[in-house]
């Protein structure tokens, strides 16, 4: 074997790598000239199968849904502005120790009951992965979600990208199980996520 195919057997073998060729069939967004996106610059991929909408939120920029459109899960892609200079750069030291499970639990609505709290990284850097499920009650029904949320930081925009899976409390159980099937897909979406402005502002 030559040093070039010996070099490509190794990067295929490596998780990122191998996760980057399994990108076909799956479509891009670039959050740039987003009327949304604040001053964020980021791209996400998700698969074909999952159509894109826009929100009528204010800091939802963009939501998708699974199975084209008529799947139980729905993503969304939340930016908020930190109340800081433009200029800020927090340093990897400085988010490690931000993103604490009290912070990552102040993230989930009051009332929920959190499940998981996890620093992790994101494009490089401490981020935090918040799992969470909540019951909301409606005028005819009462409902239930259980939610996979992975935060960052870029600059002073905090982002997140939040799954969710839900339906009638009746069926609790059966709306665990499948966001707990979705997971893996969840975290080949998640994984996608590239700040795209990182050496620009």
């Amino acid at each position: 074997m030559n040093q070039k195919k010996l070099i490509l057997a190794i990067l295929s073998s490596m998780p990122l790598f191998a996760f980057s060729q399994t990108l076909e069939g799956w479509t891009e967004f670039k959050s740039k000239d987003h009327p949304k996106s604040k001053l964020s610059n980021f791209s996400i991929s998700y698969p074909n199968t999952w159509t894109r909408s826009e929100s009528k939120r204010p800091n939802i920029i963009q939501s998708f849904k699974s199975n084209n459109g008529k799947g139980p899960t729905i993503s969304s892609i939340i930016i908020k502005q930190l109340d800081i200079p433009e200029s800020t750069r927090f340093s990897k030291e400085e988010l490690r120790e931000l993103f604490t499970p009290d912070f990552l639990k102040s993230q989930a609505p009051k009332g929920s009951k959190v499940t998981t709290t996890k620093q992790i990284t994101l494009e490089s850097l401490p981020s935090g992965l918040l799992r969470f499920e909540t019951e909301e009650e409606r005028i005819d029904q009462s409902l239930f979600m259980t939610v996979t949320s992975f935060v960052t930081i870029n600059g002073n925009d905090m982002i997140q990208l939040m799954f969710s899976t839900g339906g009638p409390l009746k069926f609790k159980d059966k709306i665990k199980a499948v966001h707990t099937y979705s997971e893996k897909e969840i975290m080949a979406i998640a994984n996608s996520y590239v700040w795209i402005g990182k050496f620009e502002r």
